[in-house]
């Protein structure tokens, strides 16, 4: 699996890329928006984490604009928002659960693999 991440404090991932490149997968960075988008055309992520949202209801158009460039491909934010103001200002977008600061390699692969194997057995 190809993520792509976008952030500017790269060595805060650390630790999650690690995790994730030792069972097999690949993280990118971007430093912004514009940038990732050019990854998005050039390449096909199955997930990009956007980093330090600090309010969901603020990137809804940045979202929705990547849906628009891959709708398969799953996003997650990083924010300590909590988990129902979380659904109120992100309702409708399809993303992953929030990630905190922790940035927890093991829950997030476990977030796309319930929704991959979900989709996979409604496809049958």
């Amino acid at each position: 699996m190809d993520i792509l991440i976008v952030t500017e404090e790269v060595e805060q991932w650390a630790t999650f890329k690690k995790d994730v490149k030792g069972l097999g997968h690949v993280v990118t960075f971007s430093s912004d928006k514009t940038q990732a988008k050019r990854l998005c055309h050039d390449q096909r992520f199955h997930a990009l984490i956007w980093d330090a949202i600090e309010c969901p209801q603020a990137h809804r158009e940045t979202v929705i604009e990547f849906l628009w460039t891959n709708a398969a491909m799953h996003q997650c934010m990083v924010c300590e928002v909590e988990a129902e103001r979380f659904h109120e200002e992100t309702e409708g977008l399809g993303l992953l659960p929030p990630m905190n600061r922790s940035r927890n390699a093991e829950k997030f692969l476990a977030a796309i693999a319930t929704i991959d194997a979900t989709f996979a057995f409604q496809k049958h």
